[in-house]
């Protein structure tokens, strides 16, 4: 994909530090970059929460027992 993006002129960044999941390192091709790390932050926000977590957990724990849901969670 690197390859690709790069013969396109779409890579916005060669500074591997970028490369880290909250920057935009590519042009999307329907959106702006700017678009694209709100998109992922948003993502963040709803499925990586603490709140997420422990309900995850919870309902882990509900469903499989307090050891195997300890070990899901490693």
């Amino acid at each position: 994909m690197y390859k690709q993006l790069e013969a396109e002129g779409r890579l916005l960044s060669d500074d591997w530090g970028d490369y880290d999941g909250s920057h935009a390192v590519f042009l999307p091709k329907q959106m702006t970059p700017e678009e694209l790390e709100y998109g992922a932050d948003a993502i963040d926000r709803r499925f990586i929460s603490t709140g997420r977590c422990l309900s995850r957990t919870a309902r882990q724990i509900g469903d499989f027992g307090l050891s195997t849901a300890m070990q899901i969670q490693s």
